[in-house]
């Protein structure tokens, strides 16, 4: 089964948590060993949109990293998110468009979305 870690943001601010994330992962001793028997991908998209659905296909185990505000936990927090749940979060939509949340109904309703998907919100203080 490959799996694939895909760090969700932008070269702005707070908005680089997923891909700080991946980067941090890129050096570990188990991800590199991974990626060299092909079991693993990472990947940092840019505010992927519904190119998001691109970026799933072909894996069956995909997790998502991307930056969350929230009142309720201290930054640096990591949450796992249900993906039925994204939608009653308070994302800021003009920094990504179409979000996360609607790209992946959308990959529900079409079918596209992985076996396994799991997602992680990285609290931030704040998004540009």
């Amino acid at each position: 089964m490959i799996t694939a870690i895909i760090g969700i943001g932008s070269p702005f601010g707070e908005d680089q948590a997923g891909w700080d994330a991946v980067d941090a992962l890129a050096g570990e001793a188990w991800v590199q060993a991974r990626l060299a028997a092909g079991t693993l991908v990472l990947e940092k998209l840019d505010r992927p949109g519904m190119a998001l659905l691109d970026h799933l296909r072909g894996h069956a185990h995909v997790i998502l990293i991307d930056a969350v505000l929230s009142t309720e936990h201290c930054p640096g927090t990591w949450l796992a998110l249900p993906r039925e749940e994204l939608a009653l979060l308070a994302f800021p939509a003009s920094s990504h468009g179409i979000g996360v949340a609607e790209a992946l109904a959308m990959g529900e309703t079409l079918g596209m979305l992985p076996e396994k998907l799991e997602i992680w919100g990285i609290v931030v203080p704040e998004l540009c």
